[in-house]
């Protein structure tokens, strides 16, 4: 099963169809929450929108750099 974070700045954004093709499916609004759930868990996937997503890439690297 793949581990996604997901952030956006639109909360209602669905991830229902990610979720049932089997999938673990974190969305965040928030990025400092974003970031603080990458260094807790192990994360396959981050997909990431916005200008602040962009930002996000370069912590996320960070914290697991594969």
């Amino acid at each position: 099963m793949t581990q996604l974070i997901t952030y956006d700045t639109d909360p209602k954004m669905n991830w229902d169809i990610v979720k049932a093709l089997g999938h673990d499916v974190e969305n965040f609004t928030d990025p400092g929450e974003a970031l603080d759930y990458a260094r807790e868990n192990p994360v396959d996937i981050a997909l990431l929108g916005g200008p602040e997503g962009i930002d996000l890439i370069g912590h996320l690297r960070k914290i697991s750099p594969h």
